[in-house]
């Protein structure tokens, strides 16, 4: 039974009441100056305790109930705190923040209860004809609305979240910037034009020339590369050259640290031993792109757009970076590491590139004449080699078979070596020595004639 009383240590003239919560435990609440008006305060409490105990009242939906009667926004600008915390990219909350002001300005939000998913479509449809972007540009603007949309549902602010339903553009059936890569004969001139040429942008030639081989070696983003100093280069480590991003300037928001090519570390060591310490090696200018990179493209001869309507801009360095590593014969999980890419399908669908002359060679190798002689029509979808034939000596059957298992175990070598290279020491002599055995052991079988024969 909920009781009223005045404090003792405050003469304040308030009126206290004392009721058992939906928990069962005591509270103390201050009241009215009228005895009568605290006695009702009291008597409402423990009714309310009473059928929460009951179940007759959900707590969370009283509490949804209040927020969705408050102005959108203060959610908006709590949110922007939230936001704060999680990134520490400054322009990627800028964005974010612009992109929810500017739905809930055009679409006359004032409570958070007025967000419907069928008017934030039709508003960012209407957007984009009218100003001509991109999907990519469309994704960005839904994304940044529906995180806030998330977090009010995850806040219990709403029951669910009212833009679930709506999903992203297809972007790469509008991609406005095709990017393409630079061959090493395109890669060679730019450098030594960048080398010859005048000061740009306030950066030296020679410098520019380091800027760009940095790129090509490393696969850095542009920013990344502007944000170097000497101190982020640790040539004398003992596990190899590298350098290293600080995490405010990478891209995952982690700070990365990438293996250097070891003749391109040495080329680095005079460089860096006359730059100054403590600062970056190259002060980004305004439009670099522009500043830089297109003038040293013109003086190379190298177009900035091609006939295809692809672009060689400083993002193009690192498709170069990756492109020339998978075709160097670097495996997928490793090249995917290298460019720091969380799936592999991004790596190969937007970083890979495969030109006219690789396509060509690809299908001489396939269909030539060196790659069909000799082979047996095709039988359940597979080509029958001639040593499938029983008219053939079993001693070239065994050869043949031989050789075939010796491609493979160097294929699968340069694999496992790849795998195993991510593992720990214990776990990599563990494992490449079962694997060694078990692979060994299966070779052996394969290359030896069946008795039958």
């Amino acid at each position: 039974m909920a009781s009223v009383h005045r404090r003792s240590d405050v003469n304040s003239g308030y009126w206290y009441y004392t009721y058992k919560d939906e928990h069962g435990k005591r509270r103390t609440l201050k009241g009215f100056k009228d005895k009568r008006e605290t006695e009702r305060a009291a008597r409402q409490a423990e009714e309310r305790a009473r059928k929460i105990r009951e179940g007759l009242i959900d707590p969370a939906e009283e509490r949804a109930v209040t927020q969705r009667h408050r102005p959108i926004n203060e959610h908006i600008d709590e949110y922007e705190a939230v936001l704060t915390t999680r990134s520490s990219d400054p322009r990627h909350q800028r964005q974010t923040m612009k992109s929810i002001h500017d739905a809930a300005e055009a679409l006359g939000w004032t409570r958070i209860t007025g967000i419907d998913a069928a008017q934030v479509e039709q508003w960012l449809v209407e957007r984009q004809a009218a100003r001509g972007f991109s999907n990519r540009t469309f994704n960005g603007y839904l994304v940044a609305i529906k995180g806030f949309t998330r977090w009010l549902n995850r806040t219990g602010r709403l029951s669910a979240d009212p833009l679930a339903m709506l999903s992203r553009r297809n972007e790469d059936k509008d991609r406005r910037r095709q990017r393409r890569e630079l061959s090493t004969a395109e890669l060679a001139a730019l450098i030594d034009a960048a080398q010859n040429g005048p000061a740009r942008g306030g950066i030296s030639g020679p410098d520019r020339a380091m800027l760009y081989s940095t790129i090509i070696a490393t696969g850095f983003r542009e920013s990344e590369t502007f944000s170097l100093t000497p101190e982020s280069f640790e040539l004398d480590d003992a596990d190899g050259p590298s350098v290293v991003v600080t995490a405010a300037y990478s891209k995952d928001r982690r700070q990365t640290r990438q293996p250097l090519p070891p003749n391109f570390a040495a080329e680095l060591r005079p460089w860096l031993a006359e730059a100054k310490h403590g600062h970056c090696l190259w002060k980004k200018p305004d439009k670099p792109c522009q500043t830089l990179l297109q003038p040293d493209l013109a003086a190379a001869g190298v177009p900035y757009q091609n006939a295809a309507g692809e672009y060689a801009d400083f993002h193009s360095l690192r498709h170069s970076y990756i492109t020339r590593l998978l075709r160097s014969g670097v495996s997928v999980p490793v090249t995917q590491r290298l460019a720091r890419h969380k799936t592999p399908d991004l790596t190969l669908r937007v970083y890979a590139h495969v030109n006219q002359d690789e396509q060509r060679a690809a299908l001489g190798a396939a269909f030539g004449p060196t790659a069909t002689s000799g082979r047996m029509p095709i039988e359940n979808g597979h080509t029958r080699p001639p040593e499938a034939d029983s008219r053939a000596p079993a001693r070239m059957r065994s050869r043949m078979r031989a050789a075939h298992t010796a491609s493979l175990a160097d294929a699968l070598d340069r694999t496992m070596a790849d795998l195993i290279g991510c593992m720990t020491d214990v776990d990599r002599l563990e494992y490449k020595s079962k694997l060694d055995k078990d692979f060994r052991t299966l070779l052996h079988e394969a290359a030896t004639p069946r008795a039958s024969e």
